[in-house]
């Protein structure tokens, strides 16, 4: 669990969501009031002193790490850039594994019909010998 400086945490990595979604907001949120709304009635259900569960107190930090981060508008902005940054590295990866899916398929159908042909050629000598 990494909670170094504003929005550098690898919340993704435990269970693959987002600061928005910690405090359970449209993603892009800017209003800043109703991210202290959300944040204050997460934090009466969340708080260790009055929830018992024995996970509250790792939920509890969670939940301010999020607010830390959404609660003030410059590490928000940055942490927007760093979203955006991630989809578009997600989807070059995706368009990569495409490409690289695309020429296994295209490399295959070639070997397929080089060795049908072969096939075929086979077949017409057989059919040739066996009618001499």
């Amino acid at each position: 669990f990494k909670a170094s400086g504003h929005g550098d945490s690898v919340y993704d990595d435990y269970g693959g969501g987002t600061w928005y979604k910690v405090l359970k907001l449209k993603k892009g949120e800017k209003d800043a009031a109703r991210i202290k709304r959300e944040y204050r009635r997460l934090a009466l259900l969340l708080h260790p002193d009055k929830n018992l569960d024995p996970q509250a107190e790792k939920a509890f930090d969670i939940l301010q790490q999020a607010y830390e981060v959404l609660s003030h508008e410059t590490s928000r902005k940055e942490y927007d850039r760093k979203l955006a940054k991630r989809a578009k590295v997600r989807r070059q990866r995706i368009w990569v594994r495409i490409s690289e899916i695309k020429q296994s398929v295209l490399g295959l159908l070639s070997f397929a019909w080089k060795k049908i042909t072969f096939l075929r050629s086979w077949w017409c000598l057989l059919i040739l010998l066996a009618f001499l």
